[in-house]
């Protein structure tokens, strides 16, 4: 009996503890990449780092998070005003930015148990219909 309950106190432990791990979010790779744009208008890359650079502190909370990502993509998104030819690169890189920061968020918010509604991560799924 002792040696059941120690078990089951130790699987409760685990499970506890394992699932509070804090998110973490990497986008260095695609700053990086980002930054190549920064020269079209310095104002709205700055703004775009910024409102990116947010989202890690606030991964725990997804309405925060997201607020902070949609802002930073619609920043980088308005660099393609400005320049012509630039428009299918950044639009790509917003993609992959959206995709691997969404992640991240719809991760904390199913640790979390908080709702989370993504808009690049509902784009890569294929609908398939059932035909009769």
């Amino acid at each position: 009996m002792a040696l059941l309950l120690v078990g089951a106190t130790g699987v409760l432990t685990y499970l506890l503890t394992s699932q509070r791990q804090r998110v973490t979010l990497d986008l260095r790779d695609l700053k990086m990449e980002a930054h190549k744009f920064s020269g079209v208008d310095p104002t709205e890359f700055m703004e775009f780092l910024n409102n990116l650079n947010k989202i890690e502190p606030h991964i725990d909370d997804p309405r925060v998070a997201s607020y902070f990502l949609y802002t930073a993509l619609d920043h980088l998104s308005n660099l393609k005003f400005n320049k012509f030819g630039i428009e299918s690169d950044i639009d790509e890189l917003v993609s992959k930015i959206g995709f691997s920061a969404e992640l991240s968020i719809m991760d904390s918010a199913l640790r979390e148990n908080k709702r989370f509604t993504p808009k690049y991560l509902n784009e890569t799924l294929d609908y398939k219909t059932e035909e009769p």
